[in-house]
Parts: structure tokens; sequence; C-alpha cells
């Protein structure tokens, strides 16, 4: 079982919806995985060693399935950006 602060991060990555490249494809899967193999990241190329913490998207494109790691530090940059995004409409409904 995943410690609850894991599970906390990995909603707030999941929130955001991340830039893929290429035409935008129907949603299959998206979800927070250890990475099965080695691998790089869709968005800035990183590598991504086995067993790490990465968002896999995978995506129907053209008659086929396409699947898109992002990286450890991608993730922690869609984290942020949800809590920023949180904390920026909550600041708009006070006002």
């Amino acid at each position: 079982m995943k410690p609850a602060a894991v599970i906390r991060r990995d909603r707030l990555i999941l929130a955001v919806k991340p830039a893929v490249p290429g035409t935008p494809g129907r949603v299959l899967s998206d979800k927070m995985i250890d990475a099965p193999a080695a691998g790089s990241c869709c968005s800035c190329g990183a590598t991504i060693a086995k067993a790490e913490r990465v968002r896999a998207r995978m995506e129907a494109r053209t008659r086929r399935a396409e699947t898109f790691l992002f990286c450890a530090s991608c993730c922690d940059l869609m984290a942020n950006f949800a809590i920023a995004a949180a904390t920026e409409s909550g600041s708009r409904r006070r006002a």
C-alpha cells in the first residue's frame, strides 16, 4: 500500500492535462506507475530509470495505441502547477 503522501502527490499530478506531442488521441489510460523498464520522458527527453515513479498516459491514435511516459521532474512540475492553480482559484473566490 502506498503512503498517503504519495497518493496525494499522484492525484495532484493526474489533475493536470499534460502536453503530449502530436495530435491528441482518445485517452485509454492515465495513471501513475513504477516504470517497468528504462525509457525516456516524452516531454523533456530525460532518461527514466526502471522502477522510477512516472505518469503513464495511453492514447488511441490512428488505429494504434501509444504510451507516453513523464519523468519524475515533469511530474513534480505538474504537481506544482496543480497546487498553484488551486491556490489561485481559492484566492479569486475570496475576493
